[in-house]
């Protein structure tokens, strides 16, 4: 039996709520991001700018999703926390890499996370 869940958004879909809906429906506690394949469009991330430093960054474009990283916690009981980390390619913007806090799935977008058992990793 595997822990890894493939949460599956259509064009439009809001990431981060959505991830949260998954840690209800499926009971998750901790889990951890372990890969994505798709685009996402209108996000907000918190990055590294070479000459700003850290900053807040809103873009409108198509990004293709390189990697992600990240956890899922459940906390003060049914209130869930998501912090999920990508690094991202556009065709005007290049490169970026940072917090995604806001986002929706472009076109089709696939995330797989891994429910986490914390009580055997305590042990």
């Amino acid at each position: 039996m595997t822990n890894t869940i493939l949460l599956k958004l259509d064009d439009g879909e809001d990431i981060v709520e959505s991830v949260k809906k998954l840690a209800q429906e499926n009971s998750i506690e901790y889990g951890v991001f372990v890969a994505a394949n798709g685009t996402i469009k209108d996000c907000e991330l918190v990055y590294n700018e070479p000459k700003q430093g850290i900053t807040k960054g809103k873009f409108k474009e198509e990004f293709k999703i390189r990697a992600i990283s990240g956890q899922i916690e459940r906390i003060k009981g049914n209130e869930v926390k998501a912090v999920i980390r990508v690094s991202l390619l556009g065709a005007r913007s290049g490169s970026k890499s940072g917090e995604l806090l806001k986002g929706k799935a472009s076109r089709a977008l696939e995330i797989q996370v891994r429910k986490v058992n914390v009580g055997k990793i305590i042990k």
